[in-house]
């Protein structure tokens, strides 16, 4: 689904809008209010649940054209699961190809052909992308940001986030 070269696009019934509008509103509160016991494992699986509706849809819609993946669309599959699992502790190219027993450059070339980016790409995309997820929750410091993104200190942390954004961690919280 999120592999694959094909951009379809869904036209939602007024139905799956309102539930997607709830899981969305769901995921929102979930992702600002103060955190408590169990806040992340209700925020990840809020967040899965929203992924499985719109798959749902996707698949309701699609699937005579789903197809067989490809080789390369697999290995891609399999990385983007173990980029799910361990970019926080992980960042390192060499730890995904050695896990997909693949040398770096074929990894990343595969990954290219496929998504359009590279290994290092997809990679910083997901950090990045958490970071600006963990910043939009007023009860996390940016401190405790970089340490669950598992950066060495806050200052690189700072550095990483404005090379790819354009704006410091405090600069990009107080625009959102």
């Amino acid at each position: 689904f999120f592999a694959s070269k094909t951009a379809l696009s869904l036209k939602l019934k007024e139905s799956e809008v309102n539930i997607l509008s709830k899981l969305t509103e769901l995921l929102h509160e979930k992702n600002t209010t103060k955190s408590t016991f169990y806040s992340k494992e209700i925020l990840a699986h809020s967040f899965n649940l929203l992924m499985y509706q719109v798959a749902a849809i996707y698949s309701e819609r699609y699937a005579t054209t789903i197809t067989k993946m490809t080789r390369k669309e697999e290995l891609t599959s399999k990385f983007i699961k173990l980029l799910e699992e361990n970019f926080k502790k992980e960042r390192k190219v060499q730890f995904y190809s050695d896990l997909l027993n693949l040398t770096a450059a074929h990894l990343s070339k595969i990954l290219k052909e496929v998504s359009g980016k590279t290994t290092g790409e997809l990679i910083d995309a997901v950090v990045i992308t958490e970071a600006c997820i963990l910043l939009a929750n007023p009860a996390l410091s940016i401190s405790q940001i970089s340490d669950e993104l598992n950066f060495s200190d806050q200052s690189f942390f700072g550095k990483f986030f404005k090379k790819h954004i354009g704006l410091s961690p405090s600069e990009y919280r107080r625009k959102t």
